[in-house]
Order: structure tokens, then C-alpha cells, then sequence
């Protein structure tokens, strides 16, 4: 089952423990991070507190999980449940249409997503404005910083908003930068608690990642990074400016080592495999769901 969406799991729940079935739950968000319009006003706002609600009370009623991330564990009151973390899976199949692309001319930095401050943008965008050299800064996406992007650009010219754009432009820009960024703020609980996609995405570019050290992230992954240690607007240059300014080979060789691994390891085959080896081990046999069944009875 994925997430924990009430009208489904009460359901799921009863049917599983009336014909002696296990419920697993695929957890990519933690639940009481769910609803975000819960703070609205009005029956809408009324109607997500409840479903907000029900989903803490039955986070903790399913019998396994697949976590996004270790920490949801302790957090939703799991961890002595049988459990498996997979942060989702990598697929270069998303790349086969995009044919080989030369970098850009001058060194550039790329972000690509949501544009607003939940993704430390503006800090981002402050930091660029620090860096030194003949550099470019591509910014793709939409969301709440977008104009503020736009004011900046005005102000330094290496700032590029390019604004939404197909996903075949978004890869094509991927694989053509320097250096893709992301900074999600590890301030935020959110981030502790979350992985996100476009890590394992800008993974397969074969461009390097430059990342702030979410506490979300597995620490098998940090050999294939470089990282934001100080996540202030100058903290943030100093970053940015010191690996953008790598040998290219060496960029060249984090990227494709990312790229590697992220092919190897993190495939939708293996971890898919993952989970179902996981499942057959934390299943009861048909003798015990019998004997569970019975005993529920």
C-alpha cells in the first residue's frame, strides 16, 4: 500500500487481519508532513486536519514498511517493526532519447525544481552573486522566488532564469552543466526526514552534485558528492566557487563515478528486488497466517 490515506488504509487494515494478510506500507513522506492545506480555511481546511489526524492514528497499524529514509523509523514509532529503507531508484532509461551533449561554454551551475525559500533558493541565489569569475547560474522550475530570481538577474547578468520547460530540455541542461546544485536547508525537520529525487536523477546525468548534507540522506551516497558545509549566502559562494572551479577532469570523474553507482546500485531492478527479498523474509508463512487468522478470530 502506498502512504497511509485513511479511506484506504481502514479498509486495508481490517480486510488484511480478517484473511490473515500482511500490510506493508510504502512511506515517502513522513504522514504528519501530509496535507499541507490543512491550514486552510473554511470545509477544506476542516476536512485535511481530519485526514491528518487519522493518518497519525494508523501510521504505527501495518504490520511492515518500506521508509523512504532510517530516521522515519523512530519518528512515526516503527523501528520495532520489520522495516526496510529505500530511497527510491535511479532509472538511465530517462536519458536514452537525450543524444550526447558538449558542456556549456562558460562554467555553469544548474538547479532544476521547485523555486521558492522550502528549497533554500534565495540563499542560493544571494550565494552566486558572491562568486567570482565568468560563470553562469540556470535556474528551471517555478514557485514563490521566481521574481526575486528575476530582481537578481536584473542586478548580475550570469543569473539565468529560464522558467518551466519541457522535461527533455530540463535532462539536456543536466547533462550540459558544470555542476548541478541543491540546496535543501538542513534547518528544515522537513529535509531530515525526506530524499529527494532529483539527487538520484542528477545522479545519472553524469554531471557532478553539489548538496547540503540533509539528514535524510544515506551515508553510502556521500563519496559521490560534493557538499554545502556552510549553508549561509557566503558559505554557500565559497562552495560553489570551489568546486566549480575544479580540474575538469576531476569533475568529469565524480560525476561519471555518481553516475555509476547510482546505475549499479540504485537501479529500479535491484531495488525493487531489495523490497521484494525484504518481503518474503518479514511475511509469516501460510501456517502462521493461519494460526494468526484463527487467533484473531
Amino acid at each position: 500500500m502506498y502512504s497511509i490515506y485513511p479511506p484506504y488504509t481502514k479498509v486495508a487494515i481490517k480486510l488484511c487481519k480478517k484473511y490473515g494478510c500482511n500490510l506493508s506500507a510504502v512511506i515517502a513522506d513522513l504522514p504528519e508532513y501530509m496535507y499541507s492545506w490543512k491550514k486552510s480555511r473554511g470545509l477544506k481546511g476542516v476536512y485535511a486536519s481530519y485526514l491528518s489526524r487519522q493518518m497519525l492514528r494508523l501510521q504505527g497499524a501495518c504490520d511492515s514498511y518500506v521508509l523512504f529514509t532510517e530516521k522515519m523509523a523512530a519518528r512515526m514509532g516503527v523501528a520495532h517493526k520489520p522495516y526496510i529503507v529505500s530511497e527510491g531508484f535511479s532509472d538511465l532509461s530517462i536519458y536514452d532519447d537525450v543524444p550526447p551533449q558538449k558542456k556549456c561554454e562558460k562554467k555553469t551551475l544548474i538547479y532544476a525544481g521547485n523555486l521558492s525559500r522550502l528549497y533554500g533558493i534565495r540563499s542560493l541565489v544571494d550565494g552566486f552573486m558572491r562568486v567570482q569569475g565568468d560563470c553562469e547560474l540556470h535556474l528551471y522550475g517555478a514557485g514563490s522566488d521566481a521574481e526575486y530570481i528575476q530582481q537578481c538577474a536584473q542586478v548580475d547578468n550570469r543569473i539565468k532564469y529560464m522558467g518551466r520547460v519541457s522535461r527533455e530540455q530540463v535532462l539536456i541542461a543536466l547533462k550540459k552543466a558544470h555542476l548541478i546544485v541543491i540546496n535543501k536547508p538542513t534547518a528544515d525537520d522537513y529535509s531530515n526526514y525526506s530524499f529527494s529525487s532529483k539527487i538520484l536523477e542528477g545522479m545519472v546525468s553524469g554531471t557532478p552534485v553539489l548538496t547540503t548534507r540533509v539528514g535524510g540522506m544515506p551515508q553510502e551516497y556521500c563519496d559521490y558528492f560534493y557538499f554545502i558545509e556552510d549553508e549561509t549566502s557566503k558559505g554557500l559562494a565559497h562552495a560553489m566557487e570551489e568546486t566549480l572551479w575544479l580540474p575538469e577532469d576531476e569533475l568529469v570523474q565524480k560525476g561519471e563515478s555518481a553516475r555509476q553507482f547510482a546505475a549499479q546500485e540504485k537501479n529500479y531492478q535491484s531495488m525493487t528486488r531489495k523490497i521484494l527479498d525484504f518481503l518474503e523474509t518479514s511475511i509469516p508463512v501460510d501456517g502462521d497466517n493461519a494460526r494468526r487468522q484463527g487467533s484473531e478470530q
